[in-house]
């Protein structure tokens, strides 16, 4: 069954090794693949995420632009594993809904709709209905908003205020 992610960060590590080591999970995953000496990441199709190098050898850092990832919550403590420092934030609406943040090797979970609306700052009920109804009994309360636009909007709130 496949899981899908919403993430965006960066992290550095001691040396190349280390890099290349936590890397490697994502290359054999096919997220990340290495074209003429750069890490590309890539989507599920194979498309281009972003067409930069996300891993500097001489920083022995990599960068995951904002975007969904098919899967690769599953290789994500290998990642984390070597990381020294850095932060990278990602929440899943695929199933259940939660944030969790790795930040200078610490590491966060939040998995309460109440929590993920406090820390998005929102006062609207709809925001904390989203989280805790069915898609079909929300848009039937919301008629006029569409329930994965404000499920996002409310995890993107929250995410960047993490």
């Amino acid at each position: 069954m496949s899981h899908y992610i919403t993430a965006t960060g960066s992290l550095s590590y001691a040396n190349k090794n280390d890099l290349l080591a936590s890397i490697d999970p994502l290359v054999k995953g096919g997220w990340l693949s290495c074209e003429d000496g750069q890490y590309l990441w890539r989507d599920e199709a194979e498309q281009l995420v972003l067409d930069e190098n996300a891993v500097s050898m001489e920083d022995c850092s990599i960068v995951f632009p904002y975007s969904s990832y098919r899967n690769v919550s599953r290789v994500l403590d290998a990642v984390l594993a070597k990381a020294t420092d850095g932060q990278l934030k990602w929440y899943s609406t695929d199933g259940d809904y939660y944030l969790r943040a790795w930040s200078d090797g610490r590491q966060t979970l939040i998995d309460s709709p109440e929590l993920i609306v406090k820390v998005a700052r929102t006062e609207d009920q709809g925001d904390l209905d989203v989280l805790t109804m069915q898609s079909e009994e929300w848009e039937a309360r919301y008629q006029d908003c569409d329930f994965f636009e404000a499920l996002h909007d409310v995890m993107e709130a929250a995410l960047d205020r993490l």
